[in-house]
């Protein structure tokens, strides 16, 4: 394992305690465990759209919060551990309720 690898796997968020992915930046790690959340969550026949939206949902919250401005880069504002970590937070609340609504 060479530096880079060995970083990025500090770097990588858990869901469900174990390590989904290894990636490049926070945000990559990040977005690829609110992908591996969601398979784990789907209701039969749910399409990614309800991923996709609440993904940008999230990202929308974070935006706002921190007050970001100019172009949507996602790896240039979910850029620590935390704000990953909230990150996914939001996505979860998100689907929660998407599916709630979608299960009365």
């Amino acid at each position: 394992m060479d530096y880079n690898d060995s970083r990025a796997k500090d770097r990588s968020i858990r869901a469900g305690g174990k390590p989904v992915v290894y990636a490049s930046n926070v945000y990559a790690v990040a977005s690829q465990n609110c992908k591996a959340y969601f398979e784990s969550v789907k209701l039969e026949n749910q399409h990614y759209g309800a991923r996709n939206d609440c993904e940008s949902l999230a990202r929308q919250a974070i935006r706002e919060k921190y007050g970001v401005t100019g172009r949507d880069v996602a790896s240039r504002y979910i850029d620590t551990e935390e704000k990953a970590t909230e990150y996914i937070g939001l996505f979860k609340d998100f689907l929660k309720i998407y599916q709630r609504y979608l299960q009365q």
